[in-house]
C-alpha cells in the first residue's frame, strides 16, 4: 500500500534505497547503450514511486513528449513536474537536454507549478546498474553556470558541468526567472543574427544565378 504523502527528499531517499536493494540488470545487448540504460532507469523510477506514493502520478506511456516523468504535490500544494536525467559516469560528453524554454516559460506562469530534475548517476558492472548518486532539486535552485540554451526548436535548456553542480536551496524563484528571461533574450537575438547571415548567403546565391543568361 503506497503512502499518500510525498516530498522531494522522501522520494529521493526511496529511489536510492530501491536501487540498492533491488539492482537493475540489463541484457548483454543493452548494457552498453546509454540510451537503453537511461530509459530503463527512468521507467523503473516511474513505476516505483507510483507504487510507493499514492500522491505520485507517473507519466503515461502515450505521453512520450511530456516534460516530466512523474508528478506529485508537496505539503504546501505545489505540483512538482519531475524530469529524470541519467548520467553514466564513464561518459566523456554529457550535456543532456532538459526541456524546451517554451514549455518551461508556459509552466512557470503558475506559481504553484515547479519543474524539478532527478539526476541519477550510475555505472554498469557485469550488466548490473550501480546507482552511485541520486539528486532531486528544483530548476530554480540550480546555478546558470550549469545551464545553457541549445539551438533546437524554440530553444532547449541544457544541463552542463555535471561533475560540479551548484545547487542552492536559498535561490529565489523570481531571481532565477529574471536571469532566465535575460538568457532567452540573448539566445533569440543571437539566433536572429545567425538567420539573417544565412539569408544573405542564399540571396547572394540567387543574385549571382540571375546574372547568368
Amino acid at each position: 500500500m503506497g503512502s499518500g504523502k510525498a516530498s522531494a527528499e522522501g522520494i529521493r531517499r526511496y529511489i536510492v534505497k530501491s536501487f540498492r536493494e533491488d539492482p537493475l540488470v540489463m541484457t548483454a545487448e543493452t548494457a552498453g547503450s546509454q540510451r537503453a540504460v537511461g530509459d530503463a532507469i527512468a521507467t523503473r523510477i516511474r513505476q516505483r514511486v507510483a507504487e510507493r506514493f499514492s500522491a505520485v502520478e507517473p507519466r503515461s506511456h502515450e505521453d512520450s513528449r511530456a516534460m516530466a516523468d512523474f508528478y506529485f504535490k508537496n505539503a504546501v500544494a505545489e505540483t512538482y513536474h519531475v524530469n529524470v536525467i541519467t548520467r553514466r559516469k564513464s561518459a566523456t560528453l554529457n550535456q543532456p537536454n532538459i526541456t524546451s524554454i517554451r514549455r518551461l516559460a508556459a509552466l512557470y506562469q503558475k506559481r504553484t507549478d515547479v519543474f524539478a530534475l532527478m539526476l541519477v548517476s550510475y555505472t554498469v558492472k557485469n550488466r548490473g546498474v550501480v546507482v552511485s548518486k541520486v539528486q532531486l532539486f528544483r530548476i530554480e535552485h540550480l546555478s546558470w553556470f550549469n545551464l545553457s540554451i541549445g539551438a533546437l526548436g524554440w530553444g532547449q535548456l541544457q544541463l552542463k558541468g555535471l561533475d560540479d553542480l551548484d545547487v542552492c536551496t536559498s535561490r529565489e524563484r523570481k531571481d532565477w526567472l529574471r536571469t532566465f528571461a535575460v538568457e532567452v533574450d540573448h539566445f533569440y537575438l543571437s539566433q536572429h543574427s545567425r538567420v539573417m547571415e544565412q539569408r544573405k548567403i542564399v540571396l547572394k546565391m540567387l543574385e549571382e544565378e540571375e546574372k547568368t543568361p
